[in-house]
This record gives structure tokens, sequence and C-alpha cells, in this order.
């Protein structure tokens, strides 16, 4: 189920109303994160420093998560955010797929929502953005949680490597 069956229930339960702030607010387009961050992420990629995949996650996601109104909301986007990464492992061809199962997911779970083509959306700027930007990060989320530290955001995440079909084992 793509990492939706870590996460239950809870990414349908509010995304709707998050999603609809967000259309509120004209931010439908994720934008790129700072190119500071990113050429250090870079770097610590081409080096042989370990990746961590909280702060590579906290990047991918941040302008996304930025919508959040609470914890609460920011949790549902970064469950998005996450699944929205491990479509991006499938191979090329089965990415539609993936989406339209989520998507249809969502629905079932959310009958009155009327956002779907809006949650659409969003899985497809994540996954685009999570291919150009980490191309070559074949890991799994399999669980991400964002807390308040003091006033700042922290995530932290469990990934294991491989693909997103190690997952359905």
């Amino acid at each position: 189920m793509l990492g939706l069956g870590i996460w239950g229930n809870q990414v349908f339960m509010h995304l709707s109303s998050t999603l609809a702030f967000h259309k509120k607010r004209n931010i439908n387009k994720i934008k790129h994160c700072t190119m500071s961050k990113l050429r250090k992420l870079k770097k610590n990629l081409k080096s042989n420093k370990p990746i961590k995949m909280s702060e590579i996650i906290a990047e991918y996601a941040a302008d996304f998560l930025s919508g959040g109104r609470d914890l609460y909301e920011k949790q549902n986007y970064l469950n998005c955010a996450c699944t929205a990464w491990n479509i991006s492992l499938f191979p090329e061809g089965e990415i539609e797929t993936k989406i339209n199962s989520v998507v249809a997911d969502y629905e079932k779970n959310n009958p009155e929502a009327k956002d779907s083509a809006n949650y659409r959306h969003n899985l497809e700027q994540l996954i685009e953005r999570k291919i150009e930007l980490y191309p070559s990060i074949r890991k799994s989320v399999v669980r991400a949680v964002i807390e308040d530290d003091h006033g700042k955001n922290r995530i932290t995440v469990v990934s294991i490597m491989g693909d997103a079909r190690a997952e359905r084992a």
C-alpha cells in the first residue's frame, strides 16, 4: 500500500481541509528550497558521509509542510510527502498506477472531500521534486513524525534500503 498501511487513515482524516487551505492561499505549486541547503545535502551525498533521511525529507518537503497551520496538519502533509517519496521509487511505468491507487483510497476514505484533484496534483509535484533532487536515493520511508522541539519543527524518519516494493513483502 506504498506506506499508507503504516500511517493508516491518518493520512486521509484531515488532509482534505488542509489541502483546501493550501488552495485558498494559492499554494498549489511546490516551491524549491534554498540553494545553500540543497548544495550542502548534495555535497554530503557525494562524499561518503551517512545520509540523514530526516534532513533530506525535511528539505524535500519544507515548502509543502510550511502550509500546515499546526503540528497535526503538518503531520498530515508529511505523510502525503512520504507517500509521494515512496511512489517515486517505483519504475516510471508504474508511478501513474500507484498515484491512481492512492487517490482512489483517498476518495474512498473521504467521500465528502471534493479536492482529490488537488491531492493528485500535490503527489505529482512531490514525486517530480524527489526524482529531480534525489534520483539516486533508493530508501523507502517507513515512518516519519514531526514534533515540536522548543518552538522548532523536528522531523524523525525511519527508512529502509531498497524500493517501495520491499514494503509489500
